[in-house]
């Protein structure tokens, strides 16, 4: 009897490890792994319900669509404005009238285009291109200061090999990491250097900052907890590795209440207590039994409004998730590696295939959706939307090649379509301008 008693809670103390939460597991300096039966039962359940096929149809609206009162950003601290990715409706009057065009650094990698940031802050705005030059000139143009830290390395830099930098503001500093392993902090007035630090690992995250900590991911997927005042590493949490490192961001966010939400190279969600380190449950997000699409995974980043995580992937689609407990709420298949947008009820979506969506935030229910490759010469069909913005009750979106199209927020409809650049990499607004960056490095400003 003895004998089986022991048997039992040997069983039993193998079933708790074995769960989806988890607060011992995955402290700081550790590593996580675990089976995850009862969140891989729920996704393959909504898998079964969800059509697998690319979504292909388009929406007429019938009811109204109402919206948040827009928001005046003053300040687009980080990548994604702020902690949560949460960029909301914000303030543009939509003149678009150009007050200045200037080319601020080089471009000698034309084969690459994933995003640079840009950033604004106080009066200024913040970037940098390919060389790994940074920027900041205010908002009229003109330039305060420029830095390149790689020139004055003891350490010899190929200047062969492309930076990849992200960088958020915070107090009055500039933090800084690259995709060679280099971290390091800019007093935002001087440019002069506070500190910095060269890892062995790649970063390849956003950069999120709370508790006196600077929060990133590397492309090996560890999570890093590095401090604020001289970049010393407080903890690392190490997760299950790809074959092959991803070279799309991962995707990192903070929540209100303070944790830590990422998704690694395999698909993997992760809740993660920042204080302890602990892993507070993970799900899975793509069907791991298809392990070719571990190795080429691209994600949106992950956008947290109130209690519910919203985000997208190119292979299994679109996410609801309660951060609470990492219950999925509902799944879709828009499939895209743009980060949605959330106000009031609707979340906007602009997938991989051209189709601008908006959906009811409860139920994932589709409102209206509209496909733009139609409103494109057919010449244009092969150019990738890659930004969009919910401005004023209008909807702004981007493509590699240099258009700015304007959409109604009721209906999807194009309403206007501004021609540019050759390119367009990336855009933000702040104080009411629209700030455009082209592949080339030139950054345009419209009022």
């Amino acid at each position: 009897m003895e004998k089986l008693i022991r048997i039992f809670l040997l069983f039993y103390c193998f079933f708790l490890t074995s769960c989806s939460f988890d607060t011992k597991t995955g402290i700081w300096t550790g590593n996580f792994k675990e089976v995850r039966s009862e969140q891989k039962g729920k996704i393959r359940k909504l898998n079964f319900l969800s059509n697998t096929k690319t979504f292909e149809e388009e929406i007429s609206n019938k009811a109204q669509i109402l919206l948040d009162k827009p928001s005046s950003i003053n300040s687009w601290f980080s990548y994604n404005l702020n902690n949560q990715n949460n960029i909301g409706h914000v303030n543009y009057s939509g003149n678009l009238n150009i007050f200045f065009k200037d080319k601020l650094g080089k471009n000698k990698f034309k084969y690459i285009t994933t995003k640079v940031p840009i950033i604004s802050f106080e009066d200024a705005v913040f970037l940098s291109d390919r060389n790994g030059t940074i920027f900041k000139i205010n908002q009229g143009g003109n330039l305060f200061w420029k830095r390149n830290i790689y020139k004055k390395l003891k350490k010899k830099i190929n200047k062969k090999i492309h930076k990849e930098l992200s960088y958020t503001y915070f107090k009055k500093n500039i933090y800084i990491a690259d995709n060679l392993g280099f971290l390091y902090s800019i007093n935002s007035n001087t440019g002069n250097v506070n500190w910095i630090k060269n890892f062995p690992d790649k970063f390849n995250s956003s950069i999120k900052i709370a508790n006196n900590s600077i929060y990133i991911l590397s492309k090996e997927n560890k999570l890093f907890s590095v401090s604020l005042k001289d970049g010393s590493i407080k903890g690392i949490l190490s997760t299950d590795k790809s074959f092959i490192s991803s070279n799309s961001k991962l995707a990192l966010a903070l929540s209100n209440g303070g944790n830590i939400f990422f998704i690694n190279s395999i698909g993997d969600l992760y809740k993660v207590d920042p204080i302890r380190g602990g892993v507070l449950w993970s799900m899975p997000t793509i069907n791991n039994l298809a392990e070719d699409k571990t190795d080429f995974f691209e994600t949106s980043d992950i956008v947290i409004y109130e209690n519910t995580a919203f985000f997208s992937n190119l292979y299994e689609g679109t996410y609801a998730i309660d951060i609470k407990n990492g219950a999925p709420i509902w799944k879709l298949n828009f499939k895209t590696n743009i980060r949605p947008i959330v106000n009031k009820n609707h979340i906007l979506l602009l997938t991989s295939n051209g189709y601008l969506i908006n959906v009811k935030k409860d139920s994932g229910i589709a409102n209206w959706s509209v496909n733009l490759y139609k409103n494109l010469k057919k010449k244009y069909h092969d150019v990738k939307f890659n930004n969009f913005i919910l401005a004023s009750s209008k909807i702004y979106v981007s493509t590699d090649n240099g258009y700015l199209l304007i959409c109604s927020s009721q209906n999807g409809k194009v309403e206007k379509i501004v021609k540019l650049g050759k390119s367009i990499n990336n855009f933000i607004i702040s104080r009411d301008n629209l700030y455009v960056l082209t592949n080339k490095s030139k950054l345009i400003g419209l009022n």
